[in-house]
C-alpha cells in the first residue's frame, strides 16, 4: 500500500522535543490507490499505551474477601447455635414431661392400692385413733396375716403375710414423708388419711429430672 498523505493531528511540540510519551493515540489519515481517493483514519498507539488483547479478553477471577468469609462463618455459627439450643430445649422438655408422667402414674397407683386395701379391711390395727405413723397395719378377713404398708430405702412396700415385702414404687423414684393418720371417730368403722411425697431420683441435680409431687388421700372402712 502506498501512502499518499499522512497527517499527524495530535503531536505536542514540547513532547516531541523532550521525547515524552504520547498521552493518546495518533490519528493517521491514509489515502492509497485502493481507497479511490477516500481517506481512512487509523489510530496508532505508542508501545507503553498498547493493551495486550489476550489479557484484555481474560475473564476476571472472582472470589471471597476476608470480610465476606468472616460474615459467612459468623452467620453459619449463629444458625448452628440456634438449632442446637432449639434441639436442646425440645429434648429437655421431653425429659421433663416423661419424669412428671412417671411420678404421677406411680403416685396414683400406690394411692389406689392403699385406699382399696383400707376399704376392704375389717379393722385398723395401727395407727390408733388420733395418731400418725409411717406404718399402716390392716386386719383383713380374707388374709390370715395383716396387710402392712411401710417405707424403706425410699420405696413404699406392702406385705400380706407379715414377713415378705414387695415394693410398690420403682427404683427410679423415691418416697419421703409417708404418713398414715388415723382420723377415726368413736362409733365409726375407721378412716385413714394418707400423705407422701414422691420425686424422681436425681443424684446429679440435673434440672430436667427435678420434680416433686405431694399426694393426699383418705379412705374409710366399708
Amino acid at each position: 500500500m502506498v501512502l499518499s498523505e499522512i497527517k499527524i493531528n495530535k503531536i505536542n511540540e514540547t513532547e516531541r522535543a523532550g521525547f515524552a510519551p504520547l498521552p493518546g493515540p495518533l490519528q493517521l489519515n491514509v489515502a492509497g490507490p485502493e481507497s479511490h481517493g477516500r481517506e481512512s483514519v487509523h489510530e496508532w498507539y505508542p508501545p507503553e499505551k498498547r493493551i495486550n488483547k489476550s489479557l484484555a479478553l481474560t475473564p476476571m477471577v472472582t472470589g471471597f474477601t476476608l470480610i465476606e468469609i468472616i460474615l459467612y462463618i459468623g452467620l453459619a455459627s449463629f444458625i448452628l447455635l440456634s438449632v442446637s439450643v432449639l434441639l436442646g430445649t425440645v429434648l429437655v422438655s421431653r425429659v421433663k414431661g416423661g419424669v412428671a408422667q412417671e411420678i404421677e402414674q406411680q403416685g396414683i397407683q400406690v394411692m389406689q392400692i392403699m385406699t382399696q386395701s383400707i376399704r376392704n379391711a375389717e379393722n385398723i390395727l395401727s395407727p390408733l385413733p388420733g395418731l400418725s405413723e409411717s406404718v399402716l397395719s390392716l386386719d383383713v378377713a380374707s388374709e390370715p396375716e395383716p396387710i402392712i404398708f411401710d417405707v424403706l430405702s425410699e420405696a413404699v412396700r406392702v406385705s400380706e403375710d407379715g414377713s415378705s415385702f414387695l415394693p410398690l414404687t420403682s427404683s427410679r423414684v423415691k418416697v419421703s414423708n409417708l404418713t398414715f393418720q388415723n382420723v377415726s371417730r368413736a362409733g365409726t368403722p375407721g378412716v385413714i388419711r394418707i400423705k407422701f411425697d414422691l420425686s424422681y431420683k436425681n443424684p446429679e441435680n440435673r434440672p430436667e429430672f427435678t420434680y416433686l409431687r405431694t399426694f393426699y388421700a383418705s379412705a374409710a372402712i366399708r
